[in-house]
């Protein structure tokens, strides 16, 4: 049962991959559409010698392409080629595990994880190897697994997969506080919260706030709970609040209240396939250089 599984999930990526792949190439074709029209409405010549030898067939095609004369967005026929094109069909559904042996904190820490994330179950690792884990999940019908790491007792990795066949999310974590740590704090409510993702404009950067998206179902709009995510300087602040309006005052206006936990993120690779792959594609990967190439900003 478990090998048709794991063979529907590689077909499924590899089905991903190629109409990427495609995808990519329909809009460089399209690239090359608009410009030779842009250059023949302005009456300038064509420079590039190749350009020139495709810009009949090129010009033949934007006449009746719909995505040139703006009938479907650019938008639109990406999404419908993502693995997330299904996504607001249903509530997304959450596994959620650590590495073997994890220390006390970390199963706090993976408690804490599956207040944060709606619709979501927590499952000890054990000896359970991660192929088995993802099959698992897959045939179960959860849409995605987040895994929590630790070094020396202390969370510091989380991995976000989404199934049957990706992309991963990998980040480093820094400063994780607890709500064991934070005093006074109150039960938490389970509502379905809202969601802020704040600071992300490049494509890398929408890449991440879709796969951290889509981990979220519809609130509802009596949710008092607010779930934020906000880029700043490439390194995600994590924060999760309650908030309500009092009566008589400005109707802009809310208090907030924390209800941990609280961490930053630091993405480090995107993979087109799920976690337990020993080969993965890498679609992204934050190399060493990219920590000192002055003040550009990836995400």
């Amino acid at each position: 049962m478990h090998s048709l599984v794991a063979q529907r999930a590689r077909r499924k990526q590899r089905e991903l991959i190629v109409q990427k792949k495609l995808s990519e190439q329909k809009r460089g074709e399209d690239r090359k559409k608009k410009k030779v029209l842009r250059l023949l409405k302005d009456g300038k010549k064509i420079l590039s010698k190749k350009l020139q030898d495709q810009a009949l067939d090129l010009y033949d095609k934007a006449t009746y392409d719909d995505v040139i004369t703006g009938k479907i967005s650019s938008k639109t026929a990406v999404l419908a080629e993502s693995e997330y094109a299904t996504a607001g069909l249903k509530d997304p559904k959450i596994l959620i595990t650590t590495s073997r042996h994890p220390s006390t904190r970390l199963s706090l820490f993976a408690k804490e994880l599956r207040i944060i994330f709606p619709n979501s179950q927590r499952v000890n690792r054990g000896s359970l190897v991660m192929e088995s884990i993802v099959s698992s999940a897959t045939s179960s019908g959860f849409s995605d697994i987040v895994i929590a790491h630790e070094t020396k007792g202390q969370p510091d990795a989380l991995f976000i997969s989404h199934l049957p066949a990706g992309p991963t999310l990998c980040c480093s974590l820094t400063g994780v506080v607890l709500r064991h740590d934070l005093e006074g704090l109150k039960p938490c409510s389970e509502k379905y919260p809202h969601l802020l993702l704040s600071g992300f404009s490049s494509s890398i950067g929408m890449r991440i706030k879709s796969i951290l998206k889509f981990c979220f179902p519809q609130p509802p709009s009596e949710s008092h709970r607010l779930i934020s995510f906000v880029n700043e300087d490439d390194l995600i602040s994590f924060r999760h609040h309650t908030f309500k309006r009092e009566k008589g005052t400005d109707p802009k206006g809310v208090e907030t209240e924390e209800c941990g936990p609280r961490f930053e993120m630091r993405p480090y690779q995107i993979r087109k396939g799920t976690v337990d792959q020993k080969d993965p594609i890498i679609e992204w990967s934050l190399h060493l250089f990219m920590n000192t190439a002055g003040k550009k900003k990836i995400f």
